[in-house]
């Protein structure tokens, strides 16, 4: 039997070099790809804002329509893709209730009744029945939102910080007066939720014309009817006299919508193209009649039509004019990707435009633009491509998991059942082991080869799984404790190949499977929670199985300093990555990858510190980490501050009481994901994988720290940062199930080749 200590990570033979060197291809040519630049200018203060909401439409409709006012404004403007996720479903009343709070929210089935304090309603006027409904006397004139007890109900189980009505309240805390106008009335509602969008902290609006002499009968119209475009023109020029800001439903398109099931599918797109072009003719008229250097405007979808969700398109067209904008694609530190935008950064903007302070911990960063030659059509490229990884995105990931768990299962039969411990069987699992190791980086790289669909992703992985699979056969990995090489080989390039996109700017991550999703607005910039997850478990098992094979080779041993050196750089350069502010910027992976390094770190320290010693060290450090990202990011300027910088911003104006309502929506958030999430499986599975592990096989395992110790100190160190991922990110189920792919391969594959081989090695 070969002797252990005399293996080597050195790669020879044909298999392992060919492996090798396209692993160091797929390496090296994300550092020499170029970095995409975003520039841009802040926007400006302004004498009046009007945004024209157009709902249930995607960019596709945008383009095919006859509008040339739509496209002579965005020669002049800047265009976008909007993240408008709410709390449920994609409708009028989720979606503008979510623009006023700020984050996602939910409507009700009544929110569209709106009405003036004076109007009947139910045995009285609608203000004696909003006064008994929530015991508030509403001023004359106002618009009440009928359903308020109910919204308030609705998103009373939410993870919110700030809650309805904070546009509104926050506009009318700055002195700006705000206005709606227009309905999307159908002979089912009134149809008035837009006023959802400018409601303040009672469920009322003080000014704006709502009411059914803004549509006019036309029978060749959805429902009926159509937007009176004239008068709701005089309406909006009347508002502008008396209101600084005035939020308008143009109907038709919403209305649309709204009768779909009633309609054939090229029907459908038919009347669409018809609210398109009538509302490019009522854009005429109102450029005709305001000054663009004195007035920003907005042209809004704030949610997408059910056929384009259907096809995967939920980013929906945003266009931006005024002081500030000038021809390109919308630009926000929110999400550091030209041409993609977040919902709050509207209302962001236009506190931003009439010079108010958001409220603390308002999550919308002020809108500018980033140049560009051709912006409609880089817009249109750029939603393909995320359409593209969207609709890719579940079927592969959810394969990627369940196979992940089918594999162990037969590991677990492996180890539980005698016979079928053949040799075939052991050789199959080797390279399953090995393959299913390759799969974050052939999902990494694969943006080089486009997204193909999921049938050919699916090819692709299966080639990038058994070309690892068949590497880890060759001769230099069949000697025992060979074999674990080739998945903490790919762990460790996987990681260095992680840290060159961050630095580069994360291309390959925003456009891969496994990385963060403009359609889920979770994350847009950085690593996200499924990298996350890879990078710690395949950066610690990685080097700490390097540190074991590298011990017995005489340079190392001559120069015994080398690996503690190489190892601690690597630890810095990978926290530096995750941390920084102007990199990664992810918070709650910071402290995991911290954790899992200092863990690590301490138990090569080869001082017998005590566990709770070991603790206290360990919160020291996160400690010390927490409170310098802090400070440097609080020196940053207020624009570009990551969510830590803004968390202290936050904590020094309201306190430490402040953070609860944070947390709070992280942890619900977190067990939510938990009850309903794909990655929660494989995480269950890998608990139960290390449980068999070390408990059923005894002595096997008990042997490891003396056959690897730097490994085992790895493993540890894996184990407790997918711990702390789990307790501190939002997502943290996410991360700590891909954390453990890489130990539990390794450790399962060590073991593995101990059953194979007969050996107890106690």
């Amino acid at each position: 039997m070969p002797d252990p200590g005399r293996t080597g990570l050195r790669p020879s033979g044909r298999q392992a070099g060919i492996f090798t060197a396209c692993l160091a291809l797929f390496f090296v040519a994300p550092v020499f790809a170029g970095v995409e630049p975003a520039a841009g200018e802040p926007s400006r203060p302004c004498e009046k804002a009007i945004v024209l909401f157009l709902g249930g439409l995607s960019l596709a409709d945008w383009q095919a329509a006859e509008t040339p006012h739509f496209r002579a404004l965005a020669e002049r403007g800047a265009v976008g893709l909007m993240n408008v996720r709410t709390a449920g479903s994609f409708s009028p009343e989720n979606a503008y209730a979510t623009f006023n709070a700020g984050e996602r929210a939910l409507g009700s089935p009544e929110a569209g009744t709106v009405l003036q304090t004076g109007e009947t309603h139910e045995t009285g006027t609608a203000g004696e029945v909003f006064l008994r409904r929530t015991g508030i006397a509403p001023p004359s004139g106002a618009l009440l939102v009928m359903d308020w007890p109910r919204l308030l109900k609705n998103n009373a189980a939410l993870p919110m910080v700030l809650g309805l009505g904070t546009f509104g309240e926050t506009m009318a805390q700055g002195g700006v007066r705000v206005a709606v106008l227009g309905n999307a009335k159908t002979p089912a509602g009134p149809g008035r939720e837009i006023a959802l969008a400018a409601m303040n902290s009672a469920g009322i609006i003080p000014r704006g014309e709502v009411g059914p002499g803004l549509s006019r009968a036309n029978p060749l119209r959805p429902w009926g009817m159509e937007t009176d475009y004239r008068r709701l023109h005089t309406a909006l020029l009347r508002l502008l006299a008396e209101a600084d800001c005035i939020l308008v439903e143009l109907g038709d398109s919403s209305r649309v919508e709204k009768y779909r099931e009633y309609l054939l599918p090229g029907l459908r797109q038919a009347y669409r193209l018809q609210a398109l072009a009538a509302a490019d003719s009522f854009l005429g008229a109102l450029l005709a009649t305001i000054d663009l250097e004195r007035t920003v405007l907005f042209i809004v979808t704030p949610y997408p039509s059910r056929d384009a969700v259907d096809q995967g398109d939920t980013l929906t067209p945003v266009l931006a004019a005024g002081p500030g904008f000038q021809r390109g694609l919308l630009y926000s530190p929110s999400t550091r990707q030209p041409g993609i935008i977040a919902f709050p950064d509207l209302a962001a903007t236009l506190f931003a435009a009439f010079e108010i302070k958001p409220p603390s911990g308002f999550p919308g960063r002020p809108l500018s633009w980033a140049p560009a030659d051709f912006p409609l059509q880089t817009l249109a490229e750029k939603n393909h491509r995320v359409v593209q990884v969207n609709n890719a995105r579940g079927p592969v990931l959810k394969g990627f998991v369940f196979i992940q768990i089918a594999l162990f299962l037969l590991v677990l039969l492996f180890i539980l059942h005698p016979r079928f411990r053949s040799p075939r069987f052991f050789s199959l699992l080797q390279v399953l082991l090995a393959g299913i190791t390759s799969i974050p980086l052939g999902l990494l790289v694969l943006p080089w080869f486009g997204t193909p669909g999921v049938p050919g992703i699916t090819l692709y992985l299966l080639a990038v799984a058994l070309g690892a699979g068949w590497a880890g056969t060759g001769r230099i990995f069949r000697r025992q404790g060979r074999r674990a090489a080739v998945p903490a080989f790919l762990g460790l390039v996987t990681s260095l190949a992680i840290l060159g996109d961050i630095f580069r700017g994360s291309p390959l991550m925003s456009g891969s499977l496994l990385g963060f999703s403009p359609v889920g607005g979770a994350r847009y910039y950085g690593i996200g929670n499924e990298y996350l997850g890879v990078l710690l478990g395949g950066s610690v098992t990685g080097i700490t199985f390097l540190w074991d094979q590298a011990g017995g080779r005489s340079a190392v041993a001559r120069r015994p300093w080398i690996m503690p050196v190489i190892t601690g750089l690597l630890f810095i350069l990978w926290l530096y990555a995750v941390a920084a502010p102007w990199h990664g910027a992810n918070l709650g992976g910071a402290i995991a990858l911290a954790v899992a390094y200092l863990v690590t770190g301490f138990s090569f320290s080869g001082r017998p510190f005590s566990a709770r010693q070991r603790l206290l060290l360990v919160l020291g450090g996160v400690a010390a980490l927490l409170f310098l990202l802090g400070v440097t990011d609080l020196l940053r300027a207020p624009g570009v501050q990551s969510h830590m910088g803004r968390l202290v911003v936050l904590l020094r104006a309201e306190g430490p009481a402040a953070a609860v309502p944070v947390i709070w929506r992280k942890l619900k958030m977190n067990l939510t994901l938990i009850e309903y999430t794909v990655w929660s499986r494989i995480f269950l599975t890998f608990l139960i994988v290390l449980a068999v592990l070390f408990l059923r096989p005894g002595r096997k395992t008990a042997g490891l720290d003396r056959r690897f110790p730097a490994l085992a100190k790895g493993v540890r160190g894996a184990l407790a940062g997918s711990i702390t991922a789990l307790a501190v990110n939002d997502s943290g189920i996410v991360a700590a199930a891909t954390g453990l792919l890489f130990p539990v391969v390794i450790l399962t594959m060590i073991i593995l080749e101990d059953y194979a081989c007969g050996q107890d090695h106690a």
